[in-house]
């Protein structure tokens, strides 16, 4: 079973690829390793993360793609994910990462 960073990065990748394509989504990569970070970084680092999408996507493109990340995720792990139309992606990060510690185990 993968940790947390592992999940989320996953779950980052998955949406990158459906939203832009696969092409898109090195492209994506390539631009945050430029950037000073990377896909795994979603989970590891979430305020940079969002400040490379920032000045890639601009604020409401950030936006999308990292409500359709923390959606995803949470649709992963069997929990309910609530978006409104603030969104601190560092603080939802934590949350997810505290629901994942929550999450009821798939073995005894």
């Amino acid at each position: 079973m993968p940790d947390f960073a592992e999940a989320l990065t996953e779950v980052c990748e998955a949406v990158l690829s459906e939203v832009l394509g696969a092409t898109g989504r090195d492209s994506a990569s390539w631009w945050l390793a430029r950037s000073g970070t990377s896909l795994s970084d979603c989970a590891r680092r979430p305020q940079e993360f969002d400040d490379a999408l920032v000045d890639m996507f601009q604020p409401t493109g950030a936006l999308v793609i990292e409500g359709r990340i923390l959606g995803r995720f949470y649709r992963a792990i069997g929990a309910r994910y609530e978006s409104g139309t603030e969104l601190c992606f560092a603080e939802e990060v934590r949350k997810a990462r505290e629901a994942f510690g929550k999450r009821p185990s798939l073995y005894p």
